[in-house]
């Protein structure tokens, strides 16, 4: 079946939104080094446990000096800023020790406790 015309004061029919096919990451030249190495997966999660360590000093540290200090440290685990080979080498050798400090530091995620 044809649908009737529009008539000329009627507004169009809304499309409803369209998604696109999900495509990982690309990377960009700033982590092209780091992508390949680590592919998009390790790279997600490298990055996501710098963001959840940058939020931790944030909530955690009250003293301002004692905070740039902590995040001086916690800067060496941004994969984002490992541009060479040699840097992803040194990040990902150095990782799970500073990690581990810094965390010793500003603890843990707190897990929720779940009711019964």
């Amino acid at each position: 079946m044809a649908n009737p015309p529009e008539s000329p004061d009627s507004e169009p029919a809304e499309e409803p939104p369209s998604f696109p096919d999900f495509e990982p990451a690309r990377p960009d030249d700033d982590t092209r080094i780091v992508y390949q190495q680590l592919g998009a997966e390790g790279l997600g999660r490298l990055r996501a446990r710098y963001a959840e360590l940058m939020a931790r000093i944030s909530e955690r540290a009250t003293d301002e000096a004692a905070k740039q200090e902590l995040k001086d440290r916690a800067e060496r685990l941004n994969p984002d800023g490992w541009v060479t080979a040699e840097d992803v080498s040194a990040g990902l050798e150095q990782y799970e020790a500073v990690y581990d400090s810094l965390r010793a530091v500003v603890g843990q995620r707190r897990r929720r406790r779940r009711r019964r």
